[in-house]
């Protein structure tokens, strides 16, 4: 098999992971972002403290009444699972590093590709579990209100999305 479409076809498997994390976990993995360690977006009073604007996502949360109750509660889940998180951001960078490495090397061997591909792509998927697990503890959190105020944000979000790359492909 021909290392480039190996590569090809398996990058498209490891970015298809990474798009399910986040249609999974959307508009929640806002909150688990690189930022979360400093709080709701790293500027406090910014957004009504609630994130900074550092993803689209975080929007949508600024959206909804939540009490300081509701803001303290997912601060504990989001930070509970940062250092995890980042251990686990970590490990894909360096699977990154590693497939550059065996591919810009005389000692290429499709094996060793498949290896760390398989490992960035388990880890990908223990990310999108996490985040979606935190997700849906976060969406516990919300009253029945803010949930249904939430799902229509986001349907309405994914809607313009769609319509942003339809006239996006339209230009092609």
């Amino acid at each position: 098999m021909d290392p480039m479409t190996l590569s090809s076809q398996t990058w498209k498997r490891i970015l298809i992971a990474g798009g399910m994390a986040l249609a999974l976990a959307l508009p929640f993995v806002a909150l688990a972002g690189p930022m979360a360690h400093r709080g709701f977006g790293g500027h406090p009073g910014m957004h009504g403290g609630m994130g900074g604007g550092f993803l689209p996502e975080m929007m949508l949360f600024h959206q909804l009444d939540l009490s300081q109750e509701q803001r303290d509660q997912i601060h504990a889940l989001i930070s509970a699972n940062h250092d995890a998180r980042q251990a686990q951001f970590q490990a894909l960078h360096d699977t990154h590093d590693a497939i550059l490495d065996l591919v810009l090397s005389d000692n290429y061997s499709d094996a060793q590709a498949q290896t760390q591909i398989q490992g960035a792509v388990s880890t990908l998927t223990e990310v999108a579990t996490s985040m979606a697990h935190t997700g849906n503890e976060i969406w516990k959190i919300l009253t029945p209100e803010q949930r249904e105020q939430l799902t229509q944000l986001q349907a309405d979000r994914q809607a313009r999305r769609s319509e942003w790359r339809s006239e996006r492909r339209g230009r092609r």
